[in-house]
């Protein structure tokens, strides 16, 4: 249901948004793209590529940090892609999360240095 392409991206992204935090923040950023994905929202694109490149969404795809993300990307961010597109993620529900504080949705929790909502 997704491409080679869009596994190299989530990962990329996940790089680039969560590089410095643990395991488990990589593996809830994925769960945000694919909640995203997966949601029954209109707002939310149906593809991987689509949700990450919605204007506004991911700082890294505005500053162009993304593209230097896909040489950087580490295992850890390849595995937490993985994982998340083989269906196991973390948390299900989570559609937003910020380094400063949850400015969209509903607060859910805090991981690291995201704070992450519904």
């Amino acid at each position: 249901w997704y491409t080679e392409d869009e596994y190299q991206l989530l990962a990329a992204l996940i790089y680039a948004e969560a590089g410095d935090q643990d395991f488990t923040g990589k593996r809830l950023v994925a769960d945000v793209v694919l909640n995203r994905v997966f949601s029954d929202d209109p707002y939310w694109p149906d593809t991987i590529a689509g949700v990450i490149f919605q204007e506004g969404q991911f700082s890294p795809v505005a500053n162009g940090s993304l593209n230097r993300a896909f040489a950087l990307a580490d295992q850890s961010c390849y595995d937490a892609a993985s994982l998340a597109l083989d269906g196991d993620r973390l948390n299900t529900e989570v559609i937003y999360f910020s380094m400063y504080t949850c400015s969209n949705g509903v607060f859910a929790f805090q991981h690291g240095d995201h704070y992450f909502g519904y």
